[in-house]
């Protein structure tokens, strides 16, 4: 999210990420964090669903409230009914759909850290792995509608996601390791649209030698 609020305004990046200055509540951005934590439960469950031997619970109390802010002090907010019951209903469609889905080697919500001389780069990815000849990498987006998904071709040249492709394939792989290619994706799920039609997956293989 760094990257892309720098690429729309690097002042904005700035007195956000380096400033840390308050930002005025807006109820979308707690509902995209909240459906993030409810994939994330799901997706680090093991294949038959269960975390440590029982059935994981992606709704435990209090799953419906995130932190607006970046302290520990920054008050929660906490979705309204309707917005729980929307979050439920997307996260089931994505698994029936296969947007949301348990592959084999998955690292979930792995941490990006890099220091350079001139910017810090720190995030997480949502979902990633490497089967010995392609890195992949998923993400997850939550929008309005479809409007404001990229497209194919919009995301094989989108800074994020390269970025954090390259991160990966060279601080987390041996040199004897480096992908052939790389599988971009992003998990798409709307707010708004019929039934069925909430979400969706855009995908993208790229070769590793563009990635770098």
């Amino acid at each position: 999210s760094q990257i892309e609020t720098h690429a729309e305004c690097p002042r904005k990046r700035f007195f956000k990420s380096k400033m840390k200055l308050p930002e005025a509540y807006r109820p979308d951005s707690v509902f995209g964090t909240v459906l993030h934590a409810v994939a994330e439960r799901w997706l680090k469950a093991d294949d038959t669903g269960r975390v440590n031997g029982e059935p994981v619970d992606l709704y435990p109390a209090g799953w419906h409230g995130a932190r607006v802010g970046f302290k520990d002090t920054d008050p929660v907010e906490f979705l309204d009914l309707g917005q729980q019951l929307l979050i439920q209903a997307l996260i089931q469609e994505g698994i029936d759909a296969g947007v949301l889905v348990r592959l084999p080697g998955r690292a979930v919500e792995q941490k990006i850290d890099l220091t350079l001389p001139t910017y810090t780069l720190m995030g997480k990815v949502d979902m990633w792995g490497f089967d010995g000849r392609v890195l992949w990498l998923h993400d997850h987006k939550v929008s309005k509608n479809n409007r404001y998904s990229l497209s194919a071709a919009e995301l094989c040249t989108d800074t994020a996601m390269n970025t954090y492709a390259h991160f990966l394939g060279t601080f987390f792989l041996s040199m004897d390791e480096k992908p052939q290619e790389v599988v971009l994706r992003h998990n798409c799920f709307f707010r708004d649209g019929v039934l069925g039609k909430r979400t969706a997956i855009t995908s993208v293989t790229v070769p590793w030698k563009e990635v770098e």
